[in-house]
């Protein structure tokens, strides 16, 4: 009552809105009081359009700010699940030590994602023969994805098996098209298989050598003069074998003499 006094003392008398809202229902009131009912009516109205447009642009703009925040995260889920994985295929021999140990990747096919929402899990670490986790300890679970998805697991391939050609190929006398191959091979293996995998970086590091003197071969042949500081040499001669943490380095100085090979006029 004491607001509402307010209000239409100062409506009466400074003709100014006191009220921290728009100031409609004051002026209605004030008219109402007055005997002016026309125009009454039209303030109670120009509040009611103002009051229902404000309530429904805020209500569509929040709806649609989570719709948007949804449909970003669904589709980080949806490329989450597109991405490869990678099982470690242990196959023992009859002593206990492996006879087949191979890394495969695989892909989620026809992922048809029906929900996903983050919130509180728990992690259970059930017994394997191949895999003792279960004898990990669970410390502690710092968040957790739940997902409802209609997919297929598909097949997996070998990882190596993949290259395993053109790399059994590499010697120290290729042609130039056949070490551009390799080097393809070689970046394709170091960019597919992960590089916590047991040596990779090693079995990467072993066909660098060769591919090294066959680049050098080219060259010699053509009389083409080794740049100063050019390590090239120094791999061809098995130097970088006990480097293997430097593996990609080292390919990309092979790769970057041979593609200034193939750059030289006369040699496209």
């Amino acid at each position: 009552m004491i607001a509402g006094f307010l209000d239409a003392y100062g409506m009466i008398t400074y003709h100014t809105y006191l009220s921290f809202m728009s100031g409609n229902t004051t002026q209605a009131g004030y008219e109402i009081g007055q005997g002016k009912f026309g125009p009454a009516l039209y303030s109670v109205l120009l509040a009611i359009v103002f009051f229902v447009g404000g309530s429904f642009a805020g209500t569509l703009l929040a709806r649609s700010s989570v719709q948007r925040i949804r449909r970003l995260v669904f589709a980080a889920i949806a490329a989450s699940l597109k991405a490869p994985n990678y099982l470690l295929k242990i196959i023992p021999q009859v002593d206990g030590t492996a006879r087949i140990c191979e890394l495969v990747e695989y892909y989620l096919e026809d992922i048809d994602l029906k929900g996903a929402w983050t919130g509180p899990g728990a992690l259970e670490l059930h017994p394997h023969a191949l895999a003792p986790v279960a004898e990990l300890p669970v410390l502690e679970v710092i968040s957790a994805t739940h997902i409802i998805a209609d997919l297929t697991l598909g097949l997996g391939k070998v990882v190596w098996a993949t290259h395993r050609e053109s790399l059994q190929d590499i010697t120290n006398t290729m042609p130039p098209a056949a070490i551009g191959t390799a080097i393809d091979a070689l970046r394709a293996v170091l960019l597919e298989v992960p590089e916590d995998y047991p040596d990779r970086n090693r079995e990467v590091n072993r066909f660098l050598a060769p591919l090294a003197a066959s680049v050098h071969a080219i060259m010699r042949a053509q009389e083409i003069a080794i740049p100063y500081g050019s390590r090239l040499e120094h791999i061809a001669a098995g130097g970088v074998a006990k480097y293997p943490d430097i593996v990609k380095l080292s390919l990309d100085e092979i790769a970057a003499e041979f593609e200034g090979l193939c750059n030289r006029p006369g040699n496209e």
